[in-house]
């Protein structure tokens, strides 16, 4: 639950997938700087292990997590250099047990009643909804609430500064996952500053929606 508290507080959870290990640094410091002190490093790198590594040693007291899952040598890896929780894609039982294993945070995702019931049936209240707009989660949450009040959510997936309101708005919708604010196209050019910006626009804006201190 106090990983849970801190999502909600936060609201947006930057989701960024790192090209060159010159980008961590910066990257992670412009987003404390904007306000947003967490980030979600996907596995879709050869550098992700590293990158999670670098910004544990140089910012830990920054909530980082480990995304896109796909196989249980990832999730150790991402144990390995100290991630603070774990997220999938989809719904692998495979990986959740590993990462219960180790007691710890694993976010697994789903997009159907079907997955929601298999994760509550293993006592999982807290999913990754993907992909949120291309499934129109904005309704489909709501709807999935009616059968399964118990359930929360961080939708991901086509989540933006100008939709993020309406998913917020959403009961049982802890956060969403962004990946907007540090875009890959602005890692590259080195626009860290644009970075920033984005982090200090979702914070504001989140603190105008929940009324976060």
């Amino acid at each position: 639950m106090g990983l849970e508290k801190r999502f909600y507080e936060l609201g947006i959870i930057p989701v960024v997938a790192f090209s060159d290990i010159e980008e961590v640094v910066p990257t992670a410091q412009a987003l404390i700087n904007g306000g947003l002190p967490a980030i979600e490093v996907t596995f879709r790198t050869d550098i992700a292990a590293g990158a999670i590594h670098l910004i544990k040693q140089m910012f830990p007291k920054m909530l980082v997590g480990a995304g896109t899952l796909l196989s249980i040598d990832q999730v150790e890896q991402a144990i390995k250099v100290g991630a603070d929780f774990f997220v999938a894609p989809g719904f692998n039982a495979d990986l959740i047990t590993q990462a219960w294993e180790y007691d710890l945070m694993f976010i697994p995702g789903c997009a159907t009643a079907s997955e929601v019931d298999e994760a509550l049936r293993m006592n999982i209240k807290f999913v990754k909804f993907f992909p949120a707009e291309a499934c129109n989660a904005r309704k489909y949450i709501s709807a999935l609430n009616g059968p399964y009040p118990q359930m929360n959510y961080m939708p991901t997936g086509g989540i933006s500064l100008e939709n993020m309101a309406e998913y917020l708005e959403i009961d049982n919708v802890v956060c969403c996952g962004g990946s907007w604010i540090a875009s890959s196209s602005l890692m590259q050019s080195g626009n860290f500053e644009q970075v920033r910006e984005n982090a200090k626009q979702v914070a504001e804006k989140v603190k105008s929606i929940r009324g976060n201190n």
